[in-house]
Formats: structure tokens, sequence, C-alpha cells
């Protein structure tokens, strides 16, 4: 029987927690491994947690015989997805973006306001999570996903203690890698 799509609530969380339970199989988790072989650990922190990055870039940016695991799990629930719904799956494909930021204010209780170190692009995002651990002038490197109209950092963020921007520019694209392309 296939499984059926819910959600217990109306969260990015609960909406990108449904796509990370549907690439926890053989067959996606066999390419884990090979995202994670990929990063040259001689360039980022000991102490950052690739992991989520690797699901991350499993999800968004490995193609497997063409398409993301984000593409298959868009294809076998839209029977099952109201078109709002569809929607915010799609948004997640098309209009994430994984950089090196700096928080210039925090509007509480959800508010970040975010610069793009690479293209000094700004950012809108909310999140109340986040803010327990991001503050103004600190820097992060995160996915940040459309949520309505603004963004929300999926599992990949991390929290930097650099004091240069040139540092965490340099981090971040040593997380950035190109897609993964795997055929068969």
């Amino acid at each position: 029987m296939d499984p059926v799509f819910t959600l217990d609530e109306e969260t990015p969380l609960a909406y990108f927690e449904k796509i990370v339970a549907f690439i926890y199989t053989p067959h996606y988790a066999r390419h884990l491994r090979k995202i994670g072989a990929r990063y040259d650990r001689e360039t980022i922190p000991e102490d950052l947690d690739l992991m989520p990055f690797i699901i991350d870039a499993l999800i968004f940016d490995t193609y497997i015989n063409g398409k993301t695991p984000l593409d298959d799990f868009i294809a076998f629930f839209q029977p099952q997805l109201s078109p709002a719904r569809l929607r915010i799956y799609q948004q997640f494909r098309q209009r994430n973006q994984l950089s090196a930021f700096q928080v210039r204010a925090v509007e509480r209780p959800e508010t970040l306001y975010l610069t793009d170190l690479i293209d000094d692009s700004e950012w809108v995002v909310k999140d109340n999570q986040a803010l327990r651990f991001l503050y103004p002038n600190s820097f992060t490197i995160s996915r940040l996903l459309p949520w309505e109209n603004n963004y929300v950092l999926s599992g990949s963020c991390a929290l930097l203690n650099h004091k240069e921007p040139e540092a965490v520019i340099s981090i971040a694209r040593s997380l950035k890698l190109p897609p993964l392309m795997v055929t068969g």
C-alpha cells in the first residue's frame, strides 16, 4: 500500500519533514555517502555538522536519472496534494537558496533580515526557531525555502563564529557543490 500524505500541522517544518521521510529509503540513502565524500573536510570547520547539508544536497542538488528526489516526491504525492500544498513543494524546488548570510536585523517574535554575502541580495526570513541562535551581525550558511511571502531556514543551517565575511564565504563555497548527476 502506498503511503498517504498527511500533515499534523501546516508548518514549513512539517512540509520539509515529509520530504526527509520520503528520502530515507535504500533507493535514495545509498547516495548520501557519495554526497558526503564530495566535501573537502579540510576547508570546513570541524564542528560543523555536515549531515543536514548532505541531506539537503540529496533533496535539492542530486539528479538521479535526471530528476531530484524532490521531483520524485512531488510526482509520487501529486494525486494526493491539494493545489495549495503542491504549490508549496513546487516553490521549494524552484526558489530555494543555499548561501552565506549575515543577519542584519532581528525583529521579534520571528523576523530575520539577512544579506547574502555573495551577491548582497536581501532576504526576509520568518522563523521563530532561528531567533534562538541567530542574532544581529552573526553569520550563517543556510538553505532558505520559500514560505508564504517570505523564507524559512531548512535543516541545513550553520551558525558560524567568524568575524570576517570572507571566511564565511569560503566555507559556503566548500558546502555549495555542483549538482551530483547519477544514472542507473
